[in-house]
């Protein structure tokens, strides 16, 4: 599914990498996706949303779902007296659902009564597309289902339901995406939904490279899926820069313009492997935080991150340690095989640790620990022309009880291993007490 997008971006990013090769790495600590509290909480919209009166967004999902029968909303009154019509207001007027029958009808019927809105197309051909967001709410449909509880969940099952066409655009789809940006503007769907539409939109954005090109970034079929997915990074990925935030406001507020681009080319490239790059982040893979670490195929433990090097240090004089298994994982993927990889580690608690990977000369080393790091060395024979370097062992939690313990740990591996990247590829070892 990556193809030609993930080369494109790969190549961008390695001309990136080699024009600044003297600066030191950035090390990041992993993280679990908090879509509940949004990093950058503040509605980006929200200028715009004060300027209609009455307009309620998002947060207000008060009305329950049951009960409602399958009525879908037509528009055949419109398809009849619309050659009547001679304002906006009348055309869009005729196209507005009769209240009995709109409050009758499931939230999924409501999605696709939205999404089938005749006037689809002038919400994204305003000349700044932001205003689209506002005149959709002039369709009492769209105001109807901002009001119910599953509303924002409903749009998400359409959208991804939906492709573009070859060498088209849609701009139905066009307006189901820009109403799901107010939805994630104003946190309306949950951590699992905002983690399948970041696959979603990824996806979609793989695709429409893979049939039309990656030429057409100015075209609004990658317009709007890219537009979408800056709007997910930019409330929920805690790993940005202050750079990179900056650039995706940049990249939403040009790209959101019909007019004249106020973006250059080098922006919206790295805007969009920015967008790419959180997207995969939020959408593949499980990650540390909040009181959770992840095991093997991604899933989730409670698990203890919090702890000192003063604790880590008693649990290493007071235990011995063992590992249990382990598995590889790199920035994009986590293996959901448990193995001992040949990598068997024994910690003694006279600040030894031995394993049978060590040469027959040194299976034995000494252990140090600094901060949250286990830094295992042994003296150089001076018989041998060798460089030994410590081997270093990022500790992510220490847990231990009346029944045990159990420490999980990281390793920087470099070995290439077949879909895995060797640039960011880890093993993960867990640790029983003996």
């Amino acid at each position: 599914m990556k193809r030609k997008l993930i080369f494109l971006l790969s190549l961008l990013l390695s001309l990136q990498l080699c024009s600044c090769s003297n600066d030191e790495p950035v090390n990041r600590e992993w993280i679990e996706i908090d879509y509940e509290n949004p990093v950058r909480a503040t509605p980006l919209l929200a200028n715009y949303a004060q300027q209609y009166d009455g307009l309620t967004m998002w947060p207000s999902r008060v009305i329950d779902d049951s009960g409602l029968t399958e009525e879908a909303g037509d528009y055949s009154y419109w398809q009849e007296h619309k050659n009547e019509a001679q304002t906006t207001e009348e055309l869009m007027a005729m196209c507005d659902i009769p209240k009995d029958k709109l409050q009758a009808m499931s939230t999924p019927n409501l999605a696709r009564t939205c999404y089938r809105h005749p006037y689809a197309f002038v919400y994204t051909a305003q000349n700044v597309i932001y205003h689209g967001f506002f005149f959709m709410t002039r369709a009492n449909c769209y105001r109807e289902l901002m009001q119910r509880k599953t509303g924002a969940a409903e749009l998400l099952n359409l959208y991804c339901e939906l492709e573009y066409t070859a060498n088209s655009s849609d701009f139905a789809l066009n307006a189901l995406t820009l109403f799901l940006m107010t939805a994630v503007d104003y946190n309306a769907l949950n951590h699992e939904q905002l983690s399948r539409l970041s696959t979603e939109v990824f996806n979609k954005i793989d695709n429409i490279v893979a049939t039309d090109g990656d030429n057409h970034i100015f075209s609004e079929k990658l317009r709007f899926p890219y537009l979408l997915g800056a709007f997910i990074a930019y409330h929920y990925d805690s790993v940005l820069s202050d750079d990179e935030v900056n650039k995706l406001k940049g990249f939403i507020n040009a790209m959101g313009n019909n007019g004249p681009l106020t973006i250059t080319a080098e922006d919206i490239s790295r805007a969009t492997l920015i967008i790419s790059q959180s997207l995969e982040r939020m959408a593949t893979r499980a990650m540390d935080g909040n009181g959770k670490a992840f095991l093997e195929g991604g899933v989730l433990v409670d698990a203890n991150l919090n702890f000192t090097q003063s604790q880590l240090q008693q649990a290493l004089n007071n235990h011995e340690w063992e590992t249990d298994y382990s598995f590889y994982y790199d920035n994009n993927t986590i293996a959901s095989n448990k193995s001992n990889n040949g990598f068997i580690l024994l910690f003694h608690t006279n600040r030894t640790v031995e394993s049978s990977m060590f040469p027959s000369s040194s299976r034995i080393r000494d252990v140090a620990v600094s901060g949250k790091q286990i830094i295992i060395t042994h003296e150089e024979s001076p018989y041998s022309s060798a460089t030994s370097f410590p081997l270093v062992i990022t500790v992510v939690s220490l847990d231990i009880n009346d029944n045990g313990g159990r420490i999980i740990m990281d390793m920087k591996d470099f070995a290439e291993l077949e879909g895995f990247d060797t640039s960011s590829l880890h093993l993960r070892m867990v640790m029983r007490t003996k």
